[in-house]
């Protein structure tokens, strides 16, 4: 158990180390820096010759990776020349408010998801199947810009039902949130019903096809017993793969759209922000933070699979 343990935790350090290598390397050759927007539209050549040598820019890339590395360690990316922030305050409230504001809808309708699957699995080839496949691929196809616009109109706005806030975002109580928070997680959770509505529904329709499922038809057993009670045991683990490995691309990166829209401070908002304005120094605790997040989400990902996977229980 400690060998495997030991090897987990290899193994996430070394998707983290793997990680922060490529991602420091695309944001170096993409250029991404503050240098024009600093020094106006037109500087000089030797302007900027001594503004890219007081950051270190002309440096060889192995000194700058260093210095990266230290700033990991430290996890202290220094103050934004941009906002006159502290980069990895920055990234930390922003992370929260994506975990209140994003990942409740996700996880809801990564539920909700489940549940369609498992009805359209069990009525396979009949009409409520049909009806579930044309709800998730229309939830699918949708632009989830076109969502969000929609649903400031029709929910949010005041020509429109008022339900909760078009743009914006307050935290001082339980109440606020909640309602600069509905928006988004309405968006977010009719997304994740399509996308991982349809991988769930492949999943478990598989299962339907084979042998084990075809003998318990044959000797009577209802479907919605078997998805359930035969189904539902075999296909957990990577139905919750899906899951649990959407967590860090939702969190960092997939709610880059929505929480431009609705003007939520959260950490799409963050990357978005970071990118348009040259924010460098913030943009490096941003890759940091999400390959910590991701390499954290793997090495909690075995103890929960072996815990769901019915094979692993019946070794232990």
């Amino acid at each position: 158990m400690a060998r495997v343990s030991a090897g987990r935790i290899t193994q996430s350090l070394a998707i983290f180390a793997s990680v922060l290598i490529l991602s420091f390397c695309l944001a170096r050759l993409a250029g991404v820096e503050a240098t024009s927007i600093l020094l106006g539209e037109n500087p000089t050549a030797a302007q900027v010759d001594q503004y890219r040598a007081a950051r270190g820019y002309d440096d060889p890339l192995w000194k700058q990776f260093a210095r990266f590395i230290g700033s990991v360690i430290r996890f202290d990316f220094g103050v934004s020349e941009i906002t006159g922030k502290p980069a990895s305050q920055a990234v930390i409230r922003a992370f929260f408010v994506s975990a209140v504001a994003i990942f409740p809808a996700y996880l809801f309708g990564s539920i909700l998801a489940f549940l369609f699957a498992a009805i359209a699995a069990s009525q396979y080839g009949r009409w409520p199947d049909a009806m579930i496949r044309i709800l998730l691929t229309t939830s699918m196809s949708l632009s989830l810009v076109l969502v969000a616009i929609l649903g400031q109109l029709l929910l949010c706005s005041d020509q429109g039902a008022g339900l909760c806030a078009v743009q914006g975002w307050r935290s001082n109580s339980a109440s606020a949130i909640l309602y600069h928070a509905a928006g988004p997680w309405l968006v977010i959770s009719f997304a994740t019903l399509g996308y991982n509505g349809r991988y769930f529904r492949t999943v478990l329709v598989e299962h339907m096809g084979r042998e084990y499922v075809r003998t318990a038809l044959t000797l009577g057993s209802s479907r919605w017993r078997i998805v359930w009670q035969e189904i539902l045991p075999n296909a957990i683990v990577p139905c919750s793969v899906r899951i649990l490995f959407g967590i860090p691309a939702v969190l960092v990166s997939g709610s880059l759209v929505v929480e431009k829209q609705f003007a939520v401070p959260g950490m799409g908002r963050l990357v978005y922000d970071s990118i348009a304005r040259g924010d460098d120094i913030t943009l490096t605790a941003v890759i940091a933070f999400s390959a910590l997040v991701f390499a954290v989400v793997y090495l909690l990902s075995r103890p929960l699979f072996n815990r769901l996977d019915p094979r692993a229980r019946s070794r232990a």
